[in-house]
């Protein structure tokens, strides 16, 4: 009997540990740390191509080139001659329906776009960036001006005010499709050069217009989150069956044994 016991109590213990059983999960959905083929790119001719990487490392970004360039290799179905100056890259992921806790932390890299950037989570604008200056050190332009965020500029620049809100930290849970589909967005405009081509928050929004004409988004973003109900593997459930069974074995063979004694 005494062992029958022992054996019950075993998988008590096992099944009294399964609810505690969470786990925390982190998931990088930025341009960078080699990251780009997560991205997939509508423009230029493309429909969901996977991005081109431009630089590399923590500070990387995507692009419809490899250089960002007219004259880098274009993404798949891309062409210099369909680029209307914009592009708009989609990072597709999945929430788990039990997660908990779920917070996204993202921030525009350095010089975060070129020449102006919007990033939405699930249609949510979280923040802007227009590079005022082609150094790091000065800050993206801010106030009203224009942004194309469907295809077809100039015809498609639209009224934008530019917030300067190149980073933030996600957590409120409307934001988030939970047990579903999220897509984390970056709409690109390349602007149109001019007197004072990076100043100008209304320049309209145009192809490459010169050899060294670039056009580039980076982003870092981390997604955290914890699944406060993860299945066990196969072979722990097989584990608590088996004491199971030791269980009734046991117990069935105590029995026996006191029948005979009587």
């Amino acid at each position: 009997m005494r062992s029958a016991i022992a054996v019950r109590l075993c998988v008590l213990g096992l099944l009294a540990c399964v609810p505690h059983l969470a786990r925390a999960t982190t998931v990088a959905l930025g341009t960078n740390n080699g990251n780009f083929t997560s991205w997939k790119i509508t423009g230029a001719g493309a429909t969901n191509a996977t991005a081109e990487q431009y630089g590399g490392g923590p500070t990387a970004a995507i692009s419809i080139t490899d250089n960002n360039l007219s004259s880098g290799t274009f993404i798949t179905g891309g062409s210099a001659a369909n680029f209307d100056g914009y592009f708009v890259a989609t990072n597709t992921f999945n929430i788990p329906s039990d997660a908990t806790g779920i917070s996204l932390a993202w921030n525009f890299i350095e010089a975060g776009s070129d020449d102006r950037a919007v990033v939405e989570l699930n249609g949510h604008i979280l923040g802007d960036y227009f590079l005022s200056t082609n150094t790091f050190a000065d800050p993206p332009i801010t106030g009203p001006g224009t942004f194309a965020f469907t295809d077809g500029p100039p015809a498609n620049d639209v009224a934008y005010t530019f917030t300067g809100t190149t980073s933030g930290t996600v957590i409120n849970p409307a934001f988030f499709n939970v047990g579903g589909s999220n897509a984390l967005t970056l709409i690109v405009n390349n602007v149109v050069s001019g007197s004072s081509p990076d100043n100008n928050p209304f320049a309209a929004t145009t192809g490459f217009e010169f050899s060294s004409d670039g056009t580039y988004v980076n982003q870092n973003a981390i997604l955290t989150y914890t699944e406060t109900a993860v299945p066990l593997p196969a072979a722990a459930w097989s584990g608590l069956a088996l004491l199971g069974g030791l269980a009734v074995l046991t117990a069935t063979r105590s029995r026996r044994g006191v029948a005979l004694s009587v």
